[in-house]
């Protein structure tokens, strides 16, 4: 976490989301100021207040408030299954925006679990979403993943489907799935597939796999779907 102040002595102090202020602050003259020992994937308040020399101080600024990121996928294989929407507390959505300028509106989305194909033998739980009344452009992105220990793939299962059964549907001419890469941390994408009319996933579920060897750092991905 980094809190920045144009002040020469100042106090701060951070609590989980909710939490009640103690009102005793920690003194610091760093700015930048760069706080650690944060839980991943936790809600914090922080506020700050200024020394102002004598045992005054000024009243107490925020709370300002954040989420920490998820540690980054180290350990593989790594499955993410799709039973809930987001499938993980470490997965995000988005409501708008172009593939060019990333995701905006963070925090929900057209995607939807409770949907599930069949793969012919039993049915797949998976995030689904209905690309039908032309006001679609919405994302679902992963945790960051570690290419660094070694040469890896991703491996994608998808399927188009009736929207509210298992039933054999079609793609509309504007309906369009991208599944995107990102190497700095979500300020570009790289589109790796794109599904429409012209490449329309099975009913039953169509396999993607796109080789990671090679790479090293970390990456992350997206569903961007699009009617």
């Amino acid at each position: 976490v980094v809190v920045t102040a144009s002040l020469d002595i100042w106090e701060y102090e951070l609590v989980l989301a909710g939490e009640t202020p103690t009102g005793v602050g920690i003194s610091t003259t760093n700015n930048p100021l760069i706080i650690t020992g944060c839980y991943d994937n936790t809600a914090y308040d922080v506020y700050v207040r200024l020394d102002c020399g004598g045992g005054d101080y000024s009243t107490w600024a925020g709370p300002v408030s954040f989420t920490t990121l998820c540690s980054t996928v180290t350990a593989y294989p790594d499955v993410t299954t799709f039973e809930n929407n987001p499938p993980t507390a470490c997965w995000y959505e988005a409501n708008s925006g172009a593939i060019v300028d990333g995701p905006s509106n963070l925090g929900s989305a057209a995607w939807r679990s409770g949907t599930t194909y069949s793969d012919g033998t039993a049915s797949v739980a998976s995030n689904g979403i209905n690309l039908y009344f032309n006001d679609v452009r919405d994302w679902l992105i992963s945790p960051m993943y570690d290419l660094s220990v070694g040469d890896l793939s991703l491996i994608v299962n998808v399927a188009v489907t009736n929207w509210n059964s298992q039933a054999a549907d079609n793609m509309g001419s504007d309906d369009e799935v991208n599944l995107l890469m990102s190497t700095d941390a979500g300020s570009s994408w790289t589109v790796l597939e794109t599904w429409n009319t012209s490449n329309q996933p099975a009913t039953n579920g169509t396999e993607f796999v796109y080789d990671l060897s090679g790479m090293s750092g970390a990456v992350q991905f997206a569903f961007m779907a699009s009617d």
